[in-house]
């Protein structure tokens, strides 16, 4: 993204978040590989269901710090941008959770 909307303060708040959410991703995965949560859940591929869990909490925990941090909802352009960090750190947490060589 040519025009960074986020200072860069708030960018490496994204990145701690982020950071932090990869601590959980293997535990996870050693969760949610079983049947019984499969079943239950009702998911087949749980690589797809953990990275969808771990974006949904990222993008949940950014709107949550910015809403208490400055008492408004992300704008339109701050979405997009958060939704650009988010799959530009994909290529790193699919290989943190993926990769074993």
């Amino acid at each position: 993204m040519s025009n960074e909307v986020f200072n860069p303060n708030v960018r490496a708040g994204i990145e701690t978040i982020v950071e932090n959410y990869l601590q959980y991703a293997k535990p996870l995965m050693n969760v949610y590989k079983y049947p019984e949560p499969k079943k239950s859940l009702k998911y087949e591929n749980e690589r797809d269901f953990v990275i969808g869990f771990l974006l949904g909490g990222m993008q949940a925990t950014v709107k949550d710090s910015f809403m208490v941090t400055y008492n408004r909802q992300l704008t339109s352009e701050e979405e997009q941008e958060l939704a650009h960090i988010l799959w530009h750190r994909m290529t790193r947490i699919r290989s943190d959770l993926f990769d074993t060589t």
